[in-house]
């Protein structure tokens, strides 16, 4: 390989290939005389020979004869050409033809001697020119090289950057697109080239263009432009990126942030972000109207203001132990109750969820919150209403248990009564007695009556009709100091009701409400239909919806605290002065009005006064539902051949009983329990009636004991009994029922009806197998 160096300051190294002795000679001999400090000459005499010399040292010239023993003509410059040595070759020939001269040079000879006309300067100036000249070309052909390798380096990168570049002529002609420019306009480059470009070119600013396809499709594309020179000409080099997804992704983003921005505006819970330090960043329109606070007022303040209570203080120490340490006392946890502080001072309860947001570097917490006062108040409704049932049904337990032995004092009494002799004196003492049995027993239908387990009569009623005839009583009964004002609505709907445990319930009220102003005042009474939607019945338990008749009563009086209006209907609580009242007044009406399948509403206010709302469910029915008027009592002693299975677990009474009956001419068979009283049924020859308390023990209820007995005496009359009232046995109705305590009179009545409807012939016993 030449070593690039230059002729006149360096030794070269020449390589003459020639057989003919002479030739050596002749050369060798030059750089004696003229070229010492220029020229080392090597010999090779074939083609061989100087393969093996030039793959074994460096040559920088060659002097070559054609014609060798192992090669001629043309064929030797060919061999040599051949090896791609990038070495000057000089033909040395004894011909002087200039056909062979012009053949070579074609060949890739650089330059033609004749061994006949050489002298020592015409040789030293060719190997000089010709080593210079290959040089020069070396260095030119290099330069090309470089100059098209960054060409084609720009081309490669061109072609595979990701944008699409164009190059535009001066002229504003496409000169150059790569690949993506191509699928950017759905255009091969050969449509591309030579086209005007058609678009407006805006210097080093970024600008949005629409692209249409050959199918119409659009593509919306980012442009920048920016000249150029290339070759000494100016041109325009545009960089073009399909900004389609992003725009449709910034479209979705945008849709995306709207929806966001909506839930944020409309939604009913109040939402607030806050920075770590605890201050407010933002703040939606329901917390504005939950707070009381504008969005002006309340961004870039502490969040605390927000926070009532004892959690006002502790609100930013739970944020601070977040991020010192990640302890978590309300963020990310469930939602957490606190109480919410108002703008106007009002603490309200609250539930508050608390979620992490990050933005970038930036941390903020998503607060969302919910007003639960509604919630509370529903709560507490409900909890009242829980412990009301419970006390209900502790009542009426202890109802049941005292008529029973109301039950045996008054059968006792009664059987007394008879038998005493004919004394006023002895028989005043016994009438006192059972006067006060007859007391104790309407205390305890005012248990009932709380309970809701007292009988009723209902009757189809008239709401207005009624308010109408209680006038005058309430005049006389609350006084001139009250005045009464009634505001009775048109076309009232007709309810079904006792209509004497209706006089009763506004008769109460009323009496309240006069005690409550002094009795001085005004005492409002209302009707009112009223429809009851689902929004009410969620936030008053118990309640049911559909039309109702609203009876409304309301005073001037004192009002009532909160601790008292969530006790009012407890039976026993009164706030009159000892000995003014038993306290069964307002649990009565309560229990009358649960059992009509009602709803009652208190609001009282302290100084203003209380309004108290009856809701009973309208009834589309015309004319009385029971007939409650008494037939007239059973003659005595009509008994005789008739006998009664008695089925009684209280001992006493089940003797009174068993005495007031014999008393009447009847044969009783008493059992304890229902297997007893089915045994006795077995063994016995003739039952006429069963006659069966409804709470047993053994496993059976006397409504159970009946179902039995009628399968196998379907005719057998039956009469139930119970301290509760007949509404509280499933499906009672279809039995004859006499409420405890009952006296001779009432139960003599009740039999003497059943065997007298079912034929005074006794039932003979059918035994079943």
């Amino acid at each position: 390989m030449m070593n690039m160096l230059q002729v006149k300051h360096y030794h070269a190294s020449v390589l003459l290939i020639d057989e003919d002795p002479q030739s050596t000679i002749f050369l060798q001999s030059v750089p004696e005389r003229t070229m010492a400090d220029h020229f080392d000459i090597a010999h090779a005499g074939t083609l061989r020979d100087a393969k093996q010399h030039l793959g074994a040292q460096a040559v920088d010239i060659i002097l070559l004869d054609l014609y060798l023993p192992d090669s001629s003509g043309l064929d030797t410059l060919r061999a040599l050409i051949q090896l791609q040595l990038n070495i000057p070759i000089v033909i040395y020939s004894h011909r002087e033809n200039l056909e062979l001269a012009m053949e070579t040079m074609r060949e890739g000879a650089d330059d033609f001697l004749s061994k006949s006309n050489i002298d020592e300067r015409t040789l030293v100036r060719t190997l000089r020119f010709t080593l210079e000249r290959h040089q020069l070309q070396s260095d030119l052909q290099s330069k090309v090289d470089k100059l098209s390798s960054g060409r084609h380096r720009l081309r490669h990168m061109l072609e595979n950057l990701a944008d699409a570049i164009l190059v535009i002529s001066d002229e504003g002609k496409i000169q150059f697109v790569n690949q993506a420019a191509e699928a950017l306009f759905h255009r091969n480059r050969d449509e591309l080239i030579g086209q005007h470009f058609g678009f407006p070119v805006i210097y080093d600013a970024m600008i949005e263009i629409n692209i249409v396809a050959p199918n119409l499709s659009i593509t919306f594309a980012e442009m920048r432009a920016v000249k150029f020179e290339l070759e000494d000409s100016p041109c325009v080099v545009a960089s073009l990126r399909d900004i389609s997804e992003l725009r449709n992704s910034y479209a979705a983003l945008q849709e995306s942030s709207g929806r966001i921005r909506g839930i944020f505006e409309n939604v009913n819970n109040g939402i607030v972000t806050i920075d770590e330090r605890g201050i407010v960043k933002t703040i939606n329109p329901a917390a504005e109207l939950m707070f009381g606070y504008t969005a002006l007022e309340i961004i870039g303040k502490n969040v605390s203001r927000l926070v009532g209570g004892a959690d006002s203080d502790k609100h930013d120490a739970w944020i601070s132990a977040y991020i010192d340490s990640g302890e978590r006392k309300i963020i990310g946890k469930k939602s957490r109750e606190l109480s919410g502080l108002r703008k106007s001072g009002e603490n309200f309860p609250i539930e508050l969820s608390v979620s992490e947001m990050q933005l970038g570097e930036i941390r903020e917490f998503v607060g969302v919150i919910v007003d639960i006062t509604d919630r509370k108040e529903t709560q507490n409704q409900l909890f009242q209403s829980q412990k009301m049932e419970a006390v209900g049904q502790l009542t009426g337990g202890i109802a049941h248990d005292f008529n029973n032995i109301l039950g045996v004092v008054l059968g006792n009494m009664e059987l007394l009564y008879e038998s005493l002799p004919d004394d006023e004196e002895i028989k005043a003492y016994v009438d006192r007695a059972m006067e006060a049995i007859m007391l104790g027993a309407g205390l305890t239908k005012q248990l009932l009556a709380f309970s809701r387990r007292q009988e009723l009569e209902p009757k189809v009623l008239d709401v207005n009709k009624l308010v109408m005839e209680m006038d005058k009583m309430l005049r006389l009964t609350l006084g001139e100091a009250v005045e009464i004002k009634t505001e009775l609505g048109d076309n009232i709907d007709l309810i079904k009701a006792d209509p004497s445990q209706l006089e009763s319930m506004i008769l109460n009220l009323s009496i309240n409400s006069r005690d409550a102003m002094n009795g001085i005042g005004h005492l409002l009474i209302e009707t009112s239909n009223e429809d009851l939607d689902s929004d009410y019945v969620e936030l008053h338990p118990y309640a049911n919806t559909g039309p109702h008749v609203c009876i409304s009563v309301t005073d001037t009086g004192t009002g009532m605290p909160e601790d008292v209006l969530a006790k009012i209907f407890q039976p026993f609580f009164t706030t009159k002065a000892e000995g003014k009242g038993t306290g069964l007044g307002l649990s009565m009406v309560f229990g009358f009005v649960k059992q009509s399948g009602g709803h009652i509403d208190v609001s009282s206010e302290m100084g203003y006064g209380t309004r108290i709302r009856i809701y009973l469910p309208a009834c589309d029915e015309v004319g009385a539902a029971i007939d409650s008027e008494k037939n007239e009592l059973w003659s005595p002693h009509l008994g005789r051949g008739k006998t009664v299975l008695l089925v009684e677990d209280e001992k006493l009474l089940r003797e009174t009983t068993t005495l007031m009956l014999k008393e009447q001419g009847y044969t009783v068979l008493s059992a304890d329990d229902g297997p007893s009283a089915l045994e006795l049924l077995l063994d016995s020859p003739r039952v006429d009636l069963l006659f069966t308390d409804m709470v047993l023990p053994g496993g059976i209820t006397g409504h159970e004991l009946a179902l039995k007995v009628l399968e196998f005496l379907p005719e057998l009359p039956v009469l139930l009994s119970s301290g509760y009232s007949r509404d509280t046995i499933r499906g009672g109705r279809l039995f004859s029922f006499l409420q405890k305590p009952y006296t001779d009179q009432e139960l003599y009545l009740a039999i003497g009806e059943l065997l007298d409807t079912k034929g005074k012939r006794g039932i003979e016993h059918v035994q079943v197998s």
